[in-house]
């Protein structure tokens, strides 16, 4: 019996002691998670007013059009080829390019607060290996932050996903789709849908409208580009732009978003149908330069005068250039038979009496696009052209000659 009693004494010793030091685990276990909590919470909260300020205008900057110059009959005589973008707004983007885009990139795009839960969750679960970024997630992260690999971090998730909820309260769904669509990189030095869509099939985005298959298989191709725009680059890798292509409308055939008919057929259809040649569109630019270099170089450099910067402020600039007058000026000037030697040069600017508008501009012969522009050039000698202001009139007006004067009497 005393040997139970004790027995159970010690157990009971045991029990306590063990009791103590769970009770003393829970209480530092508890402190320590209110610490961490409250540390997290901090540098959430930190973070969050690190983001920058985002209005409208800042967006719109971002995502401006490609600058453009045309002629008096609105042709483009030359246009911005580094950094294109064909804007366009969101009610002339087909459905079904916003169907299939949508059944790829974010399928809860009109019902989430800003993200993708779903898909937060599947990129913790993978740590990464999937992307968790919606729509949203992904035209913030393109406008305010940068994509290489070691700016992937824990407090630009953060900010992402805050300015994200932001961008949900304060701007319909309709618009930042909008400027999605417009801003992200396809390649080719194209910017936006719309852009890609000219360059690789010369047909605005708006105009595909249709609901065939070689129509559908244009628009999954461009709508697969933005992932990884020189992967499927559609000129030098077609092989996987088709496997890209048939991934976009599987997503699309499982959202019930095209019928099992149709997904078939446009899947059928090879990849570069009605591709246009490339540099097609630089190559108008080259050629159109090339007709009218001298006037295109006044005007932009009219415009540096002014203060404006291109790169900051893409314009749309409108000329009083007449190109057929403009083509008649360069053939008679080409073709002179006065010319003396090959150095022999001119130049002339030519401009509409009753409106002061320059018509059309010479800048000399065997001129190259955007080569030396001798109408407007100051860094040569003037030659002649100064003789009527230093001579002549000097000549008429204090010494009585006239224009049957010989030359040794103007001596």
């Amino acid at each position: 019996k005393q040997t139970t009693n004790k027995f159970w004494n010690i157990t009971k010793k045991i029990f306590k002691i063990i009791f103590k030091i769970l009770k003393f685990s829970f209480k530092t276990a508890l402190l320590a998670g209110v610490i961490i909590s409250l540390y997290i919470g901090f540098h959430i909260v930190k973070t969050v007013h690190e983001v920058p300020k985002v209005t409208e205008d800042i967006v719109k900057n971002e995502i401006s059009g490609t600058s453009n110059m045309y002629a008096a009959d609105g042709t483009i005589i030359w246009s911005d080829t580094e950094h294109r973008r064909d804007y366009i707004t969101i009610d002339k983007v087909p459905q079904k390019y916003k169907d299939l885009l949508l059944a790829t990139e974010d399928n809860e795009y009109y019902t989430n607060p800003g993200f993708s839960p779903k898909g937060l969750f599947n990129a913790i679960k993978t740590r990464g290996a999937r992307g968790g970024s919606g729509v949203e997630q992904q035209l913030i992260k393109n406008i305010f932050f940068s994509s290489n690999a070691k700016d992937r971090t824990i407090d630009r998730k953060i900010k992402e996903l805050w300015l994200a909820l932001k961008f949900n309260q304060n701007f319909e769904k309709d618009k930042m789709l909008e400027w999605y669509i417009n801003l992200i990189n396809m390649g080719e030095d194209s910017y936006g849908a719309n852009t890609i869509a000219i360059t690789y099939f010369g047909s605005s985005l708006a105009d595909m409208t249709g609901e065939d298959e070689h129509t559908i298989s244009k628009l999954a191709i461009i709508a697969g580009l933005g992932q990884a725009p020189s992967t499927y680059n559609l000129y030098d890798n077609p092989q996987e732009v088709e496997k890209r292509r048939n991934e976009v409308l599987l997503s699309a055939l499982n959202q019930k978003k095209i019928s099992k008919d149709l997904y078939n057929k446009a899947k059928a259809v090879p990849v570069q149908e009605g591709l246009k040649e490339r540099y097609w569109r630089n190559n108008e630019v080259i050629n159109q330069g090339n007709l009218h270099s001298a006037y295109i170089t006044s005007a932009l450099q009219q415009i540096k005068d002014l203060g404006y910067d291109l790169n900051k402020t893409p314009m749309q600039i409108y000329t009083a250039l007449n190109p057929q007058v403009n083509l008649d000026v360069k053939y008679i000037f080409d073709n002179f038979s006065g010319y003396q030697d090959e150095r022999m040069q001119s130049a002339g600017t030519f401009i509409d009496p009753n409106t002061g508008f320059v018509l059309a501009q010479y800048g000399g012969r065997y001129s190259q696009a955007f080569g030396l522009n001798r109408a407007t050039q100051n860094t040569r000698s003037s030659g002649s052209s100064t003789k009527p202001f230093i001579s002549y009139g000097p000549a008429i007006q204090y010494f009585g000659k006239g224009s049957g004067t010989r030359s040794e009497e103007r001596r």
